[in-house]
């Protein structure tokens, strides 16, 4: 069976109020330490980033956001959830040049695919995998979820929306978000939503985000989990994340995933030690 993708974007630019930092710091490019080389490369760093992550991620959701659906399968996908909200779905792939890996299992480790480094936070509530690219080379990639959905073509249209574009979230400088409310409104059926999202600093030598929504494609059906996202940057990560609203409370709007992406990077930031 084909399935027909469409999806756009509408340009939004945004500023989240920079912290203040210390005179002189290393990676402070507003102080005059200067940038530093581009660290998530490095297996230990990326584990280390993941390990931190992990262990602040039931923080992120808000109003929204926050229904914590049930992870009730073999870890690289969800049967049910609960309440009819995937028959079977959230097969989850990281992307490179329009390339997918095999699906990944969320409570994998450190993983590679064509140079890309990924790994997920573990499966459980929210779901989420952060990827990387080689240090210093401009990389085209991102991630792609597919599988079924329990709405099976019923409640609202499927539809994105432009999170962040080109934004300022604290210290990081380079952000760009994208949402897909797969499903929702669709009796007692909690929504399905998808969260992707690009991530730059000029604290990082040579981050650069050449085009944060290269590729930004969905099944126009609510009975397909497929979406796919890719950017093309430089020193930068892509990230993404399972979210929902819950049952019947109609799609997340883009203030409500933007507290989302606050929150994570809010982490990141405290994890790279830039408060």
């Amino acid at each position: 069976m084909s399935i027909g993708l469409s999806g756009a974007f509408s340009p939004l630019g945004a500023t989240i109020a920079r912290r203040g930092t210390i005179g002189g710091a290393a990676g402070d490019p507003n102080s005059g330490g200067g940038a530093v080389d581009f660290p998530l490369y490095n297996d230990s760093e990326l584990v280390a980033f993941r390990d931190y992550m992990e262990a602040q991620k039931t923080g992120w959701g808000s109003s929204g956001t926050n229904y914590q659906y049930e992870t009730d399968a073999g870890d690289d996908r969800i049967n049910d959830a609960q309440s009819d909200m995937y028959d079977g779905g959230n097969y989850t792939q990281v992307r490179k040049d329009g390339s997918a890996s095999n699906n990944m299992g969320y409570n994998s480790d450190l993983l590679t695919y064509s140079q890309i480094k990924y790994i997920p936070l573990n499966y459980s509530w929210p779901l989420v995998g952060i990827a990387v690219a080689p240090k210093d080379q401009q990389t085209r990639y991102g991630w792609s979820r597919n599988g079924n959905l329990g709405a099976d073509n019923g409640g609202g249209s499927p539809a994105a929306l432009t999170v962040y574009n080109n934004a300022t979230v604290g210290e990081f400088d380079k952000v760009y978000a994208w949402l897909v409310n797969k499903a929702w409104n669709q009796n007692s059926d909690p929504g399905v939503s998808h969260l992707y999202c690009t991530v730059g600093t000029s604290r990082w030598d040579g981050s650069e985000v050449a085009n944060g929504f290269t590729v930004n494609t969905f099944a126009g059906n609510s009975d397909s989990d497929t979406s796919q996202y890719e950017s093309t940057s430089t020193n930068c990560f892509v990230w993404t994340a399972l979210i929902s609203n819950g049952q019947t409370n109609g799609q997340i709007t883009q203030s409500q995933a933007q507290t989302f992406v606050n929150n994570f990077l809010a982490d990141a930031q405290e994890h790279f030690g830039w408060d």
